[in-house]
């Protein structure tokens, strides 16, 4: 199929474009999801309105014409395909909205696809007015942005929203995503800024701990001293742990996860049993077999 008429058209009728990265006739997995989902006449009732399909064919006892080679091969290099089959789905502008390497149904993977598609092009529509925007708009247009993991679309929000009433939320984002492009100087500065915020704002202050927690869980290896990786979570069930009932108990869980890894079993159940106390009934009995379990391995 030619991969340019088909954009044309995507853009003509406002669709968007599935591509279907194939080995048409050796790939036992492709042939299944072709005959299974793809094929099936409730995929296509589906998908018809809302897509553009294109079978990308990378067959082994069929010789396909040199362009269409060509092409075939220069899409599997753009969108990095290493694995067949694979579903590629794109927007108009050519914007990876999802992918996906098998089908539990073709119920499910129709409607997964209509739904990433639909929220796409939400996404899309609110990105061209950002300035009229309230700030619950624009923190529903972020969740949209982190549901597709379009890194630009969040950067955009992220600027937008460190000027809104929900300032606080963006600044949150903007340090996570710092952190988690080991940015540190960038992090750092607005660290800074929230850091003045947090000292009375909870939610602020355990925003911060998660992304630090996490960050220092990351890059620690097997030899990492455990009290350094829980050190922002400690710091923040010192100065939050009494007044904040709904979160100190999980604080605690991923304390006492973090001793059991590195075999601390005496902290990890004084912290487990800490979030015994504090949890919900509903969670009590969870946390109990965790207490058990912390028990049986401490005696190994």
């Amino acid at each position: 199929m030619d991969y340019q008429k088909s954009l044309k058209e995507a853009k003509e009728q406002n669709k968007a474009l599935l591509l279907f990265f194939t080995g048409s006739d050796w790939s036992g997995p492709c042939m299944q999801m072709k005959k299974e989902s793809l094929d099936s006449s409730h995929f296509q009732k589906q998908i018809q309105q809302a897509f553009i399909c294109v079978e990308v064919d990378f067959p082994k006892h069929t010789i396909l014409d040199e362009a269409l080679q060509r092409q075939n091969l220069e899409l599997k290099e753009s969108f990095y395909i290493t694995d067949f089959p694979c579903l590629v789905l794109l927007n108009q502008e050519e914007q990876e909205i999802g992918r996906f390497f098998s089908a539990a149904s073709h119920e499910k993977l129709a409607g997964e696809l209509v739904h990433l598609a639909a929220t796409d092009a939400s996404l899309q529509q609110g990105l061209q007015s950002l300035e009229v925007l309230d700030a619950e708009g624009l923190i529903s247009l972020f969740y949209m942005a982190e549901q597709l993991d379009n890194q630009k679309a969040r950067d955009a929000l992220i600027q937008q929203g460190c000027a809104s009433d929900e300032a606080s939320f963006f600044l949150v984002e903007a340090y996570r995503s710092f952190v988690q492009q080991g940015a540190t100087q960038q992090a750092e500065q607005i660290r800074g800024q929230l850091e003045e915020a947090a000292a009375g704002e909870q939610k602020i202050a355990y925003s911060l701990a998660l992304i630090d927690f996490q960050d220092l869980a990351g890059k620690s290896g097997q030899e990492a001293n455990p009290d350094c990786i829980v050190e922002p979570l400690k710091n923040y069930l010192h100065f939050f742990g009494e007044v904040d009932l709904e979160n100190s108990w999980r604080v605690e869980m991923m304390i006492a996860q973090v001793y059991l890894s590195a075999d601390a079993c005496e902290k990890a159940h004084e912290f487990a049993k800490r979030a015994y106390e504090r949890a919900p009934v509903a969670f009590k009995g969870e946390i109990s077999h965790s207490l058990d379990y912390i028990s049986s391995h401490s005696i190994r």
